[in-house]
């Protein structure tokens, strides 16, 4: 995304990551937006440090070893687990504020609970979430919570006491989902689903598909009279969309779970 094609709240997103990068001008990977909207201070403070500590050159080639898997949205997600607290621990001796930023973090991961909507919560990997709750009641001093043995092991991989350096983290991260059997080195991608349908319901489906085809030119019919009759002098009704890379991030990425 060009910076002079951000929206009012990405370029207030992207000054954070670049205040932590301590440097300015370039393009953030990544950009944390909370569910409600609003950014992500915390969050976009750890993608400027990642930046600071590790450079986008191998951010980007870490993300793209899953690009594409069936698993993808979670392994982000798992991977920003491990970048927070590496970026967190190289950064604090430097940035003691970091300390209440990430607990004031943690609080508001357990306040937004109590607002998601039933699709957010069905839509959440519990994986996920389950590391993400361990990590912030660890960061508030709670009890942790309930969790298998399989789970508790790999709580204590994503959060490691030293953080790697940066010749070491692919390969620190890459072996911590070959331990718990979720990435292998190799992409896989979700099977096509085929349908065979035959008889009176291939009939139906097929005029289904021509009637959602009729009404789709129709609605394209409409926005163009619609355009044609507001448009003024050279100015056109067009869809702009802005590409930002994702924990899910994709959209710009929603960082509200972390």
């Amino acid at each position: 995304m060009e910076a002079q094609s951000y929206t009012a709240q990405e370029r207030r997103a992207a000054n954070q990551v670049w205040a932590a990068a301590g440097a300015y001008g370039f393009e953030p990977l990544f950009l944390a937006h909370n569910t409600d909207g609003t950014v992500d201070f915390y969050m976009n403070t750890i993608v400027g440090l990642v930046h600071k500590y590790y450079g986008d050159k191998l951010i980007n080639s870490i993300f793209d070893r899953w690009a594409g898997d069936l698993r993808q949205a979670m392994l982000d997600d798992l991977a920003w687990l491990y970048l927070e607290n590496a970026a967190y621990r190289l950064e604090l001796p430097h940035r003691p504020v970091l300390e209440a930023l990430r607990s004031s973090h943690a609080d508001y991961f357990f306040a937004i609970q109590y607002k998601l909507s039933r699709q957010e919560w069905m839509a959440r990997n519990q994986l996920v979430y389950t590391m993400q709750a361990a990590r912030w009641r660890s960061v508030l001093g709670r009890n942790l919570p309930v969790m298998t043995p399989y789970e508790s092991g790999l709580f204590r991989a994503l959060a490691p006491d030293t953080a790697p350096q940066p010749d070491q983290l692919q390969d620190a991260l890459l072996a911590v989902y070959a331990r718990f059997d979720l990435f292998d080195g190799t992409v896989h991608p979700k099977a096509a689903l085929h349908l065979h349908l035959d008889g009176l319901l291939a009939k139906m489906t097929v005029c289904i598909i021509k009637i959602l085809s009729y009404l789709r030119d129709a609605d394209a019919d409409i926005r163009t009279v619609i355009c044609n009759s507001f448009q003024t002098g050279k100015k056109i009704c067009q869809n702009k969309s802005h590409f930002n890379r994702t924990f899910s991030g994709t959209k710009p990425i929603n960082m509200t779970t972390f």
